[in-house]
């Protein structure tokens, strides 16, 4: 018997999670007249997904702004426009609006009446949207060849047999709306992924009209969807969720508090208006009102970025109290991730515990239920009977949102096994996942969970959590009599485990622990990295812990790693989305950072500090940052000029003024003057803004060396452009062309000046700067080589280039610096005891 077959008392929770594009492949088999017509359609659905994921890729690896990718797609895939130039246009100005309506050809031609535009643009604005539209991880795996095997949407010849294409789809539809032995739905509710999200029913509106945005004005289409096939199937409805961190719109960076408590507050009276209309039809409503406002990754902090950047708990349970009058009858809920984990339940806990003692002051009630994901692991099966067991404390119904079982033991390498080993690891990891289902199901018996919702019906639907792990407790299976069949995994197959096939796991792992220890380079190129980026600078690595860099790094030999993200701007100094920090992550950055630092000060030395541009508007808030880090490294990305930024980037392909590059040297010697860097990462920067290298770049290149053998400020080699190079096949002569900075013409300069240095008693000392912006940068080596030879040896060999932290401490000890106190990360700490 499988897990949900066997969750059959009355009132307990049998979920699913779909998105929007499964609905929509549902919805032609509920709709279409024929089985033809509902085959057709879901075909020609799919095979636009396809080409839109192929140019979607494309324009990703171009690295294609919005603007960019309208354009590219209105030239090389809209048709039957006359004036493309007219039309592209119109798109640019009326981007937002047109993203708002074009769910449906009726919202789209509401909006576009009264305006002056060719009859055409409709058609081709809906052809467009595919292109535009966020693809749903695992959509493109209902498509399969003729055989029935899943195609790779990533290989250039595809066969995609169109009748087994819709075998899939709909024994899939069959098994989601399908009957149990007893009569009662397979399930009873299904949770809308991103349906009710604030990207999506919010993020066409514009910051200005927000203040005054009626119901009506906000994207419901695929939320209304969502319920309509939740009515028509007999099911409940779940949102998921309301106020996210990740669910952030860019165009609110920046704004204030009151502009998110709006932003927040409007969308959940638009939301109201579909809850309440379908729970008069007979569909109730459960809505996780806060998800995930702990970090997922140790030391476990309350989140303070996105909305919780500007808005603290206490700010966003008055907004919900607002939303809750709006829908009276809904059930609302916090939902977290990892429960699991002893010190994240703490952190959780924590929440909850402000959660009600707001409810208490107030006299009200914020949630009703609180939602353990359950994102869970064979190797989580003490944290899950411990979580369940003291989620009892909170006296409110608890249920399991998001189910997935990931296999996969600890310590366990299936590359490295033996056939034997192997075999006993995968029985083990079955038995594991079926005591995981027992466990479940008996707390729904026991009345300990309220019910189990599945985050995906099988591994192909769910890169996210279930890709490669076997994470699904459903199972799907093809024969070429039987067709696609899709089924609860049985978690009363007895498996046995024999005393010999637990040691053979146990020498196993021993042997994968050995292996790990000889991969850890001894003598690296370069002992050292102080340029190393995290997740929440915006561009780097998503959803990626600080400590996933540290094990990157200590796996590359590395001694000594500094941290140093992009600094935060002041409070309300606007900056551009995905570029920075918020200031209100500085102190849980610190804190983390030296929270690793104690936790492998045995295995690596760990340093805070941030990458900043100076100018001199910034330097009071320049001078906060620099008393309280290890390291500054100065990245001169823009430069200021009054109250105008000017990036060191070119503009419709031409190249930067000469008055901007003065005002980038200015910068950096400014900057060295005042005593703010540690080092100056890559000072050849201004090269890919500039057509050639000339009098002008010389002169500067110049200046900046001999600032740097004045201050004794080191010069870094910057690995970070050509690390996205390192598995090209292109030859150096190509990469060069690609590659503008390291600049070779740049640090020939560079050791004709440090000749003169040390003939004059300075010197201009070099390392490389690895730029990280993903983990595994830390530990590939394969960048120094390519930076080398574009540089070229003559070059290098000129150089004073220190590889080794010990070396280079000495030599910045001749000539400065005393080494800054950690009174602030100190303070933190003990703020954080229980770290």
């Amino acid at each position: 018997m499988g897990l949900i077959e066997s969750i059959s008392n009355k009132g307990n929770v049998r979920g699913i999670t779909l998105n929007n594009q499964l609905i929509d492949l549902f919805d032609f088999i509920d709709t279409a007249k024929s089985r033809e017509e509902a085959s057709n359609s879901i075909n020609k659905y799919l095979h636009d997904i396809l080409q839109a994921n192929k140019l979607s890729k494309e324009m990703d690896r171009q690295r294609l702004n919005r603007q960019q990718r309208i354009k590219k797609v209105v030239q090389e895939k809209v048709e039957n426009i006359e004036n493309k130039e007219e039309f592209l246009k119109f798109l640019l100005e009326n981007a937002m609006e047109i993203n708002a309506n074009w769910e449906s050809r009726e919202n789209l031609e509401s909006f576009l009446e009264g305006k002056e535009i060719d009859s055409s643009y409709i058609d081709a604005i809906l052809s467009m949207k595919k292109y535009f539209t966020y693809q749903n991880h695992g959509i493109l795996t209902c498509l399969v060849d003729e055989n029935g095997k899943t195609i790779n949407p990533d290989e250039k010849n595809i066969n995609v047999d169109r009748e087994k294409t819709y075998q899939k789809v709909e024994a899939l539809y069959e098994y989601i709306t399908g009957k149990l032995e007893n009569g009662e739905n397979r399930f009873n509710r299904i949770t809308l992924d991103g349906q009710g999200k604030f990207g999506t029913v919010a993020g066409g509106l514009d910051n200005k009209d927000e203040a005054e945005a009626e119901p009506k004005d906000y994207n419901l289409y695929k939320l209304r969807k969502g319920y309509e096939f939740a009515k028509k199937h007999g099911m409940d409805v779940r949102i998921n969720t309301l106020v996210f961190f990740k669910d952030f719109p860019d165009r609110l960076v920046g704004e204030s508090a009151d502009a998110f408590k709006t932003a927040l507050l409007n969308y959940g009276k638009a939301v109201a208006t579909i809850v309440n209309e379908y729970n008069q039809k007979g569909v109730p409503s459960t809505i996780d009102i806060f998800n995930e406002f702990v970090d997922y990754n140790e030391p476990f902090l309350e989140r303070t970025n996105n909305w919780m950047s500007k808005l603290s708990i206490e700010d966003l349970c008055e907004i919900a109290l607002e939303i809750e009058k709006e829908m009276p009858e809904a059930d609302f809920g916090y939902n977290d991730w990892n429960f699991e984990n002893p010190e994240k339940r703490k952190s959780i806990f924590e929440v909850l515990g402000k959660i009600k003692k707001f409810e208490k002051r107030n006299n009200c009630k914020i949630i009703d239920h609180i939602g353990t994901q359950c994102h869970t692991s064979i190797n989580d099966i003490d944290g899950l009977i411990e979580s369940i067991a003291e989620l009892e404390q909170f006296g409110i119904p608890v249920d399991v949102t998001e189910l997935d079982i990931s296999k996969g033991l600890d310590g366990v390498d299936l590359s490295l096994a033996t056939e034997e080993e192997k075999n006993a690891i995968l029985k083990y990891e079955q038995k594991l996942q079926n005591e995981v289902m027992k466990i479940l199901k008996i707390a729904v018996e026991t009345g300990k969970l309220r019910g189990i919702t599945v985050w995906s019906v099988t591994d192909e639907l769910c890169t996210d959590f279930c890709e490669g792990k076997e994470a699904s407790i459903t199972k799907m299976s093809y024969d070429l009599q039987k067709g696609f069949t899709f089924s609860d995994k049985d978690m009363n197959e007895q498996i046995e485990i024999s005393e010999e096939e637990i040691q053979l796991i146990e020498n196993h792992k021993m042997n994968v622990k050995r292996n790990q220890e000889k991969q850890i380079k001894i003598s690296p190129i370069q002992d050292f990295c102080f340029h190393t980026h995290t997740q929440r600078c915006g561009h780097a690595a998503k959803d990626t812990g600080d400590e996933e860099w540290i094990r990157e790094a200590i796996k590359g030999g590395i001694k000594k790693l500094g941290f140093t993200d992009h600094m935060p701007l002041p409070d309300g100094e606007n900056h551009t989305a995905g570029s920075r920090m918020d200031i209100a992550e500085l102190e849980s950055y610190l804190t983390e950072i030296y929270y690793f630092k104690e936790k492998y000060k045995d295995k690596i030395d760990i340093e805070t500090g941030f990458e900043f541009e100076y100018s001199d508007r910034d330097l009071a808030h320049l001078k906060s940052l620099r008393a309280v880090v290890d390291k500054m490294v100065l990245g001169q990305h823009f430069v200021v000029a009054g109250e105008k930024d000017y990036a060191i980037n070119r503009n419709g392909g031409k190249q930067i003024r000469d008055e901007v590059l003065d005002l980038y040297l200015e910068s950096i010697k400014t900057a060295m003057d005042k005593g703010l860097p540690d080092v100056i990462a890559h000072p050849d920067l201004f090269m890919k803004a500039r057509d050639s290298f000339g009098e002008k770049e010389e002169k500067v290149a110049r200046e900046i060396c001999k600032k740097s053998a004045e201050k004794g400020i080191p010069l870094e080699i910057n690995l970070g452009k050509i690390a996205s190079k390192v598995e090209s096949k292109k030859s150096i002569e190509q990469l060069k062309n690609e590659i503008k900075y390291p600049s070779p013409e740049f640090w020939k300069i560079v050791a004709e000046e440090t000749k003169i240095a040390k003939e004059n008693g300075q010197d201009i000392i070099v390392f490389f700067g690895k730029d990280a912006h993903y983990p595994a940068q830390l530990s590939d080596e394969r960048d120094y080589e390519i930076a080398k030879a574009i540089i070229g040896e003559n070059t290098l060999e000129q150089l004073h280039i220190v590889t080794s932290y010990k070396e280079l401490e000495a030599e910045l000890t001749k000539q400065k610096k005393p080494k800054k106190t950690q009174d602030f990360l100190r303070r933190n700490f003990r703020r954080t005891k229980r770290y």
